[in-house]
């Protein structure tokens, strides 16, 4: 593995490696164990137990089984467990590149600093998670090809990565507490210039926050990445376009206008957010505004 391990007892029951990507599955039970990931991403599923992650000179995090997974990125790090079976999936430098190109099309945002705990108490995790115990048991059983796994194991890092954008940001309701001047002030930075590119690092000079702030804003107060709440702020800005002129629809202009480079990129982007195209809301909302006109005028009582 890219993930450079201390000599000390891990026992996982096999290692097996798919063209940039490792999987380590099995049990160990090392008191304490240091570890280093020079490079690329480790995402780390518990089958049973918990494990606990310290940063170097950093914040602890707990993984738990059944209920929590975490992301690590290159730093150090110092884990200790008890009785752990897991599923540890390494993820070089080279596929991630690929698989962040996939997830832009689609709207994920991968995060590859340091560490990051994803919550898998969701309903929407139980298909990626049904899909993780078939990985798990083909690659124990031996019967698979390369090809197909690594294409399982991809499908499973963006499944699980994805769930952010699947989450309804539009509908959240802020708490008073939420209700600060930072967040404001980003939604009117964002709407003002949602017709451009817009990073986290321009973010960030806007608000006058850390990378890490700004993310901790994001996480707190709309549920989600930064980038992903641009994103959604896009797609509600591009559907509240589409309903306000309903029979002069012209979706290329309304991707630019959104900031979309592309009408492929937009379209995919609003296909993933809304579960529908732009071309299927414009069939029936230009339907829905002809049966309004069609409809005959109220009687009047004279």
């Amino acid at each position: 593995m890219q993930a450079e391990m201390s000599p000390q007892p891990v026992n996982f029951r096999f290692d097996a490696g798919f063209d940039g990507i490792t999987v380590s599955c099995g049990a160990h039970s090392a008191a304490s164990k240091k570890f280093v990931i020079r490079s690329g991403m480790q995402l780390v599923i518990p089958q049973s137990g918990s494990t606990e992650y310290q940063v170097r000179s950093g914040p602890r995090f707990c993984t738990a089984a059944g209920s929590d997974a975490s992301i690590l990125g290159p730093g150090e790090y110092r884990s200790t467990s008890s009785k752990v079976s897991a599923l540890v999936i390494h993820v070089d430098e080279q596929t991630i590149g690929a698989v962040t190109e996939i997830a832009t099309q689609i709207g994920i945002t991968l995060i590859s600093s340091n560490v990051r705990t994803l919550p898998l108490r969701h309903p929407r995790y139980l298909e990626p998670l049904k899909r993780l115990q078939k990985i798990y048991q083909l690659l124990a059983e031996r019967h698979d090809s390369d090809l197909d796994v690594k294409a399982l194991l991809v499908e499973l890092l963006l499944d699980i990565l994805m769930i952010e954008v699947r989450r309804p940001i539009s509908n959240l309701k802020l708490s008073s507490a939420h209700r600060c001047s930072d967040l404001n002030k980003a939604w009117n930075f964002i709407h003002a210039n949602i017709n451009r590119e817009l990073t986290n690092y321009q973010l960030c000079q806007e608000l006058g926050l850390s990378l890490q702030a700004l993310f901790r804003l994001c996480d707190e107060s709309v549920g989600c990445t930064p980038q992903v709440w641009i994103q959604s702020l896009r797609l509600e800005r591009a559907l509240q376009l589409m309903k306000a002129y309903p029979d002069c629809i012209n979706l290329q202009c309304i991707a630019k206008d959104v900031g979309y480079g592309t009408f492929q990129e937009f379209r995919s982007f609003f296909f993933n957010y809304f579960g529908r195209s732009p071309e299927q809301i414009q069939t029936s909302l230009s339907v829905r505004s002809k049966k309004t006109a069609l409809m005959p005028a109220p009687k009047s009582n004279n």
